[in-house]
């Protein structure tokens, strides 16, 4: 039985369409679901983002390997990743070499946020 809560999307943020979608017949099944998805949408030059729930290794080679590339959230709790990642961040940012940057500061909803973005190359741990 498929269950409505697990459903994944593909979404052009661009034309505000929905490009596909399908459900998971079980918890678990949204990481080949989210590969599928890629390989069918041939995300060539496409920025692809997924939330904390879809960063396995697997998918972001599947992104890779279609020639797309890929902004993930990533959590503490991810220790190797989220370490590897500030680890590589941290000699970038200490470093007085150009990079591509952007930063954004907004106030809304009684709290202030700051955002800086970077963009770098990757060699993520397997």
């Amino acid at each position: 039985m498929y269950n409505a809560l697990n459903v994944v999307s593909a979404f052009d943020v661009g034309n505000g369409l929905s490009l596909y979608q399908q459900a998971a017949q079980n918890k678990g099944q949204e990481g080949q679901i989210d590969r599928d998805i890629i390989d069918i949408l041939a995300c060539k030059d496409c920025i692809v983002t997924l939330d904390a729930l879809h960063r396995q290794t697997n998918t972001l080679e599947t992104i890779v390997k279609n020639k797309g590339d890929f902004i993930i959230q990533v959590k503490a709790n991810q220790r190797n990743l989220h370490n590897a990642i500030t680890e590589h961040f941290k000699a970038h940012y200490d470093s007085k070499g150009q990079r591509e940057e952007t930063q954004s500061n907004d106030h809304a909803h009684g709290r202030s946020e700051s955002r800086l973005v970077m963009q770098l190359p990757s060699k993520l741990p397997k």
